[in-house]
């Protein structure tokens, strides 16, 4: 889930879709 308002900056913009990405792999690892 990405919030982005006027306090998003690219680099947490970018940890985000990091950790959503690394989520999703061990999420799809596990089932």
């Amino acid at each position: 889930m990405l919030h982005i308002n006027e306090r998003t900056t690219i680099e947490s913009f970018k940890r985000e879709l990091r950790i959503n990405e690394i989520y999703y792999m061990l999420n799809k690892a596990l089932t």
